[in-house]
């Protein structure tokens, strides 16, 4: 799912939350993971939080870098 708007990101992810999703692939840059990690952990929408996968596309990737993932060639 797509999430391009303020507030979108919140409804996707109750929407992935009554679907029961465990696992959540966040596919951006550090904006994206962003907005997503703030909605997981300040609103909740999941009783149990999901494994997260993030697949670094952004700029600077600075979030997955802090994490330990790579992104463009492992650079």
């Amino acid at each position: 799912m797509r999430s391009t708007r303020d507030g979108a990101t919140s409804a996707i992810l109750e929407e992935l939350a009554r679907a029961e999703v465990e696992v959540l692939l966040i596919d951006g840059g550090d904006g994206t993971v962003q907005r997503v990690l703030t909605v997981l952990l300040e609103e909740r929408p999941f009783e149990r939080l999901p494994l997260l996968a993030i697949l670094p596309r952004g700029t600077a990737n600075t979030t997955a870098q802090n994490v330990g993932l790579r992104g463009r060639g492992g650079r």
